[in-house]
């Protein structure tokens, strides 16, 4: 960087660290909060969004909750190159079962389908504490609804 200027780091979405997945959810919040200024917070306008969200909780592809990643080993061979430092590249699927963690092999050419199951987890999960806020939304807009409805008659 001989012009002096710092590289932007930008956050990758299906590997992303903590803090950046941290900024991610904090954004999606703010922008769910933008879209119903108080204008759009009517309980019927809250659930019209509602609904739209519920209809596509429908799982169209199994689902994993797990990390894929790409870690280099060395097999038992004494006369293969990975003894002398060229180690094997391979992916392993990790994930928690009863509190301990496990990994397993995934085969190279099942690695993308693989990789699709664990971001269509994360859709699923955006979708979820989506739904969720919304229905915080509607329980208080509700009450609102009623104290302006109370205070007309």
């Amino acid at each position: 960087m001989a012009s002096g200027k710092v590289g932007v780091c930008r956050p990758c979405l299906f590997f992303a660290p903590s803090l950046f997945c941290h900024f991610l959810i904090f954004i999606c919040n703010i922008r769910l909060e933008a879209f119903l200024m108080p204008g759009r917070r009517h309980p019927g306008n809250i659930r019209r969004m509602l609904a739209s969200r519920v209809k596509r909780v429908a799982i169209t592809k199994p689902i994993v909750i797990a990390s894929l990643a790409e870690v280099e080993r060395v097999c038992g061979k004494p006369s293969c190159r990975c003894q002398r430092g060229h180690k094997h590249r391979v992916c392993q699927l990790t994930y928690r079962d009863q509190g301990k963690t496990h990994a397993l092999y995934v085969p190279v050419d099942f690695k993308e389908e693989v990789r699709s199951w664990i971001e269509e987890h994360h859709k699923l999960q955006r979708l979820l504490r989506e739904i969720s806020e919304l229905s915080l939304m509607l329980v208080r807009s509700h009450a609102q609804e009623r104290k302006r409805l109370r205070g007309r008659s």
